[in-house]
């Protein structure tokens, strides 16, 4: 998620501000938006229960934090410039190399980028499904691709996942949807013949209605499986 190099600058300034300016109202506020959040990820890494990205929400204080300790630390020991040209060097070059995989239009098992491409043909493709079948409801197998159908379909649809346990995902705080004898539904799986138990107790009637790939500029980037639903 983030260059060694720059994330061991982070911990490095969280620590001595921890130590060295903790009677700080801002510093204390800062550590405080940051420290709970990578301690209970830590925590939940331990049993491989948390994704990286989960702490991306501290990395907003802790960039801040970060940058006022590093000038700091410049201004009065100037020799500390290399070590910030090295790191802020690297996270450069690392994210080079993660976006160049576009020019080189490398395959989709090397492409490592390939998960983040492809949602506007994804969505092109499942509007033109909702619109044959005359759906009324979209369910995602997976809260990516849940959250990925209202953020790119046109008309920002209210989204849902399979019922669930409240708290399972995030989704299921929400209020659900409901089935009636006119509900239509799209299910969207990443997996072909994935279908919860709790779907097949609402609907009588799923079959696969399309295999397909979304596509970036041609190349095949994530394969889904949609699955119509009627009670």
């Amino acid at each position: 998620m983030i260059s060694p190099l720059l994330f061991a600058g982070i911990v490095i300034a969280a620590i001595a501000l921890l130590i060295k300016r903790h009677d700080d109202l801002r510093t204390r506020f800062l550590l405080s938006q940051f420290l709970p959040v990578f301690a209970l990820f830590l925590f939940f890494s331990i049993n491989k229960a948390g994704k990286p990205n989960w702490t991306a929400p501290a990395l907003i204080t802790g960039l801040i934090f970060t940058v006022v300790f590093w000038r700091d630390l410049v201004a009065r020991k100037p020799a500390w410039r290399y070590g910030v040209m090295a790191a802020l060097g690297l996270a450069g070059l690392m994210t080079l190399a993660l976006h160049v995989t576009e020019f080189l239009r490398l395959p989709q098992k090397l492409d490592i980028m390939h998960r983040a491409r492809g949602w506007n043909d994804f969505a092109t493709h499942l509007q033109e499904l909702r619109e044959k079948n005359q759906t009324t409801v979209l369910i995602g197998s997976h809260y990516s691709v849940t959250s990925m159908m209202a953020f790119y379909l046109p008309d920002r649809p209210t989204t849902y996942m399979p019922p669930g346990p409240y708290g399972s995902s995030q989704f299921n705080l929400w209020p659900p949807y409901e089935v009636q004898p006119a509900t239509r539904a799209l299910y969207v799986a990443w997996k072909p013949d994935a279908i919860p138990a709790t779907l097949t107790n609402q609907f009588a009637n799923i079959r696969l209605i399309e295999d397909f790939w979304a596509r970036h500029e041609g190349r095949p980037m994530n394969r889904f499986y949609v699955y119509l639903c009627t009670p």
